[in-house]
């Protein structure tokens, strides 16, 4: 074929196509129908339902107030967007996209019963709402809320100027039902209200130097200022706090109520007496006879030798101090400036001094504390909190045979101090310690770095060999009185029992260098 014979028929074809095409749209433009006839649907109401439509309860078997309803709404032509509910006024609708929910149903003030219309209704895409909704009518009756004080967190039987309260609330209709707390001080008649949000509370008496004292309120344990005052607190005498709830209907729970004797506070130094043994009271005088000797007229004194140890544990928390350490206990050794801690166990109530004394170091607090040395696990948190970073171990060999042979395999028994040795300072003018009989069971302590020794004498180990046990000198640490780094603890690892100052009567020449003189105690 010739190329004028194919360009002829390219063009038949291209104006085959464009007739084709206008024929398409001419046919597509004929058939088109420009109007529209009929008229267009109203939005019809959506439809509510409840899962319950009658409650048929009389007497003792009403419902309680707080109350478990679902229901569902469905729409003709479109969807539900969310409900409006009420409860006996129509007006006063509140919305939900919720399909269930529980409240807690109004009653009246003064009412023990009520007849609680619930109303609900459906709202569709176009904000329509259904005319008629869906109700039911709920016989409740009201339950008379309760509220007991909790045994751990209430002042014992004697406190200082800082003590803390914590309860525990219910009510069967549940507690948004609870509108308030009350508490009366010492039958005062006046009644101060606490939001049924709070379940604790620490009073601090900032002045306690007068007969009847006014108390600052904290709520929780993160020691919130509640802006409110409980007054007439009795200083040197006893107290009693009554709490109650009262619920929205008006209804009052059975009060409960606790009493403590509140102490004044007398000195700037604070005595925490914890030696549980037989000889408790022996001891307690000996440091209250040192202390006086010393010049320090006044202190206040607590006896915390209450709880036993039980093996491979810690003595719980004294019940003479707050059982909350933070805030309440916390706040409360922040009053004081100095504390003088003696006690017959590392286990004891030592365990707990670190923690409750954070805000009392950090206001300038000095600490002296004297217990005797003994047993603790390396992690033991007093190994960062006293003067040392350890107690010193035994030989890991020793002259098992006295020939001069040192052996690998140490059979050292344990450390002793003789009597008669002699603790001895490096500081000027100051005495002497005698070893009024031999101890066994002890051991020196590494002192931690940057530690100020005060008081060393030389130990000695025992080692078992025939006939029999011999007693070798200790080449190791010597210190048994240190002062830490930053000047605010001095640990005294020998029980004061069993030393001396020898010529005189008591160990207050001790406690005047250790005390007075190292940490600036003062009773005023």
């Amino acid at each position: 074929m010739s190329a004028d014979s194919s360009s002829k028929l390219s063009s038949t074809k291209g104006l085959g196509l464009l007739f084709l095409a206008c024929l398409s749209v001419l046919i597509i433009y004929s058939c088109k129908d420009t109007s529209i006839s009929g008229s267009f649907n109203e939005n019809l109401p959506p439809k509510t339902h409840l899962t319950i439509n009658e409650v048929n309860r009389s007497g003792a078997n009403r419902l309680s107030s707080q109350i478990n309803v679902s229901w569902w709404g469905d729409d003709p032509d479109g969807f539900i967007i969310g409900y409006e509910y009420s409860f006996n006024d129509e007006n006063n609708w509140r919305f939900t996209k919720r399909t269930d929910s529980v409240f807690v149903l109004p009653i009246p003030v003064g009412n023990d019963t009520s007849d609680v219309v619930f109303r609900i209704r459906a709202i569709d895409n176009d904000s329509l709402r259904d005319i008629t909704g869906a109700s039911v009518v709920f016989p409740i009756k009201n339950s008379t809320p309760t509220i007991v004080y909790k045994g751990t967190e209430i002042p014992s039987d004697t406190t200082y100027s800082i003590f803390n309260f914590g309860w525990q609330l219910a009510d069967i209709d549940g507690l948004g039902n609870i509108n308030r707390i009350e508490v009366e001080l010492n039958e005062s008649a006046n009644w101060v209200a606490i939001s049924p949000n709070e379940n604790f509370m620490t009073v601090n008496i900032l002045n306690d130097k007068i007969a009847q004292a006014n108390g600052d309120v904290y709520f929780g344990l993160n020691y919130r200022n509640a802006g409110i005052q409980l007054n007439g607190f009795q200083i040197n005498g006893d107290n009693k706090l009554v709490i109650r709830a009262i619920d929205n209907a008006g209804a009052i729970s059975v009060a409960d109520t606790v009493k403590w004797f509140i102490k004044q506070q007398t000195s700037r130094v604070l005595v925490l007496h914890d030696y549980a043994t037989q000889t408790a009271e022996t001891i307690k005088n000996l440091h209250l006879d040192a202390i006086e000797a010393a010049g320090i007229s006044a202190y206040d004194l607590i006896t915390i030798t209450d709880g036993l140890i039980l093996t491979g544990s810690k003595v719980s928390l004294s019940s003479a101090l707050p059982r909350v350490i933070d805030p309440t206990l916390v706040k409360m050794m922040a009053k004081w400036d100095f504390i003088y801690f003696f006690s017959s166990d590392l286990n004891r109530n030592v365990t707990y001094l670190q923690e409750m004394t954070t805000d009392f170091r950090e206001n300038g607090g000095k600490i002296f504390a004297n217990i005797q040395m003994g047993t603790l696990v390396a992690t033991d948190a007093l190994f960062s909190f006293f003067p040392m970073q350890s107690f010193s171990s035994l030989p890991d060999s020793v002259d098992n045979n006295n020939d001069g042979v040192f052996d690998a395999a140490s059979n050292a028994t344990s450390f002793r101090l003789p009597i008669n040795r002699y603790a001895t300072s490096e500081n000027a003018n100051w005495d002497s310690l005698r070893i009024k009989r031999t101890i066994t069971g002890v051991s020196p302590m590494d002192p931690a770095a940057g530690a100020t020794i005060l008081y060393e004498v030389p130990f000695q180990y025992q080692v078992p060999s025939f006939p029999r046990a011999r007693n070798v000198e200790f080449l190791g640490s010597k210190v048994i009185c240190a002062k830490n780094s930053e000047n605010n603890i001095i640990y005294f690892s020998l029980d004061f029992n069993d030393i001396e100052v020898p010529m005189q009567t008591n160990l207050g020449a001790l406690v005047q260098k250790l005390c007075v003189e190292e940490l600036g105690f003062s009773s005023n």
